[in-house]
């Protein structure tokens, strides 16, 4: 199966969004208005919303098996996520904000590193395609 270009050009575009509204998210963050992050919170909310329905609905169908596992592995882990996050609300002695803080903290290293994992799939599988020619 030859890989198409346009197929990664739609993925990049993706990408583009996201980085584009996580430049409008860092620029709320670092302003004092409390009305632009709720309203930027409340898009993203809506937009994480979404798009784990679209994961619960495509999970598992793939032409690829290992695509289909990881989607599965994926959804777990997003749903185990919400689950102890419920659960752990009131077991430390430390204010919502901060732990809400060290999660996200969590999870921008987590972004970061998922990130780099879908550059080096991408440039290898250019690279593979290069070789094959």
């Amino acid at each position: 199966m030859e890989l198409k270009n346009e197929l990664f050009a739609v993925k990049l575009y993706e990408l583009q969004k996201a980085y584009d509204t996580l430049l409008s998210c860092v620029e709320a963050l670092s302003g004092k208005d409390r009305s632009k992050l709720a309203k930027r919170f409340d898009t993203v909310r809506g937009e994480l919303d979404e798009e784990l329905r679209s994961l619960k609905r495509y999970s598992g169908y793939s032409r690829l098996p290992l695509v289909s596992m990881l989607s599965k592995v994926q959804l777990d882990y997003y749903e185990k996520f919400g689950e102890i996050a419920e659960e752990d609300a009131d077991n430390y002695e430390m204010d919502n904000a901060e732990k809400t803080a060290l999660c996200a903290e969590y999870l921008i290293d987590s972004a970061v590193y998922s990130v780099r994992q879908a550059m080096a799939a991408a440039l290898r599988a250019a690279l593979m395609q290069d070789e094959n020619k």
